[in-house]
């Protein structure tokens, strides 16, 4: 998770093409970054999950 909003905000001082996706205007890498950490989430949430049924 923290890997995608570091490359999230180092994104933002490169120079890189902007897609329009939705009315916004992220770079290929933004997107990226922004469905790692959306992937991180979701696998710590899973995780959690799973250690509290184990502990029961």
């Amino acid at each position: 998770m923290l890997n995608g909003i570091e490359r999230f905000f180092v994104e933002k001082i490169r120079v890189n093409t902007r897609m329009n996706l939705f009315g916004f205007q992220p770079t290929q890498a933004e997107v990226i970054s922004t469905l790692l950490f959306i992937a991180g989430v979701i696998l710590f949430i899973m995780l959690r999950r799973k250690a509290s049924v184990v502990k029961q």
